[in-house]
């Protein structure tokens, strides 16, 4: 990571047509794209709290950098398969793609969340379950 942030504050470093990624950075790590025209084409087709839908058209293989904050709870669909999520220039989140036409969908699901809800859940019941007990025996005692 020291080294992505020493590229990243190079002078000569281009943030509009450079990616500098760490961890498992995958075959176009430190990738130019192709300045051709008609090289990449996308559309946003959806945009709402904690889901991304990009149609991505593309003549070469590139990866697709998405301006939202990269963390733990990322994940990415590509023509509704897993496909990984890497953080690029540190912050942001990255997906390679190959060459043609492809639907990514990004989705955020907070860590822990479902655990959380569980445990609730469970915790929840005990103290119902505990509560009807103790009405039982006083009703018995009462008896």
């Amino acid at each position: 990571e020291d080294d992505a942030v020493r590229v990243l504050g190079a002078a000569d470093f281009d943030l509009t047509e450079e990616i500098v990624r760490v961890k498992e950075a995958g075959p176009s790590g430190n990738a130019k794209p192709d300045s051709a025209p008609g090289a990449a084409l996308l559309r946003v087709e959806e945009m709402i709290d904690g889901r991304t839908a990009i149609r991505v058209k593309l003549e070469a293989p590139r990866t697709l950098v998405v301006l939202d904050a990269m963390s733990g709870g990322w994940s990415a669909l590509v023509d509704g398969q897993p496909a990984v999520v890497r953080p690029a220039n540190l912050i942001f989140q990255s997906v390679d793609l190959p060459a043609g036409e492809h639907l990514v969908e990004l989705e955020y699901q907070t860590p822990g969340l479902a655990a959380g809800v569980g445990i609730s859940v469970l915790a929840w019941l005990s103290l119902l379950v505990r509560a009807g007990l103790r009405n039982r025996r006083r009703d018995d005692d009462a008896t």
